[in-house]
Formats: C-alpha cells, structure tokens, sequence
C-alpha cells in the first residue's frame, strides 16, 4: 500500500534521518499493521488527524496508551503537530526566550536574590 503521504513520510526517514532500507521497511510494516487494527489506509489516518488536531495531544498523552512511534513518525513528516503547544526544546536556557515568554526560567534576581 503507498500512496503520496507514505511515500514523503519513508523517503524522508531515509534522506534526512539516515534511516535504512531496513529500519524504514519495519516502521512502515508498523504503520500498516496500525492502520489495518484501527481499518483504515495511511491516508485516511492522516486525514483524521488534520481534521481533529485536538486529537494529537489528548492522544499523546493518554496515559494508559503508550505512543505509536512509527504512526507519530508518519504524521509528523506529513505535518501534524503530535507533540502540542511545545514543538521543540532548546539545547540552551536562554533559547527558551524565541518559543515565549512564558517559557523564559526566573533568574533568581526578582526577590533581591
């Protein structure tokens, strides 16, 4: 089963996350397996998410359901937000400032510290 989606999702697990041939063919078992349990194709799953993004991140963190890796892969590379307000985390504290400032550390000086 391939359809446009599947195949922007597999060649950028080779191309841009060094995947291989391998590691992509499992992942994409994975999917498929997925997809057949839930009876729906990859573009139909997909499809869901975009129509209900408030899906992504009460699914992600439903806790009695661990995360999909190889489903969160596929929808990420075809532009879903599974991970909610955050998108990415900084290597530094001081990165913080570019995603709001609601996300900036207290520095200690705010009580005469």
């Amino acid at each position: 089963m391939t359809s446009p989606a599947v195949e922007r999702w597999t060649g950028l697990l080779g191309s841009r996350v060094g995947m291989s041939a391998a590691e992509i063919a499992d992942l994409h078992r994975e999917l498929l397996t997925f997809c057949a349990e839930h009876q729906l194709g990859p573009d139909a799953l997909l499809e869901k998410w975009l129509d209900y993004p408030e899906l992504t991140a009460r699914r992600r963190h439903d806790a009695g359901t661990p995360p999909n890796l190889a489903v969160e892969s596929f929808l990420i590379h075809n532009g879903v937000n599974v991970f909610g307000d955050i998108v990415c985390i900084p290597g530094r504290p001081e990165d913080l400032a570019q995603q709001g400032a609601q996300f900036v550390p207290p520095t200690g000086h705010e009580h005469g510290r």
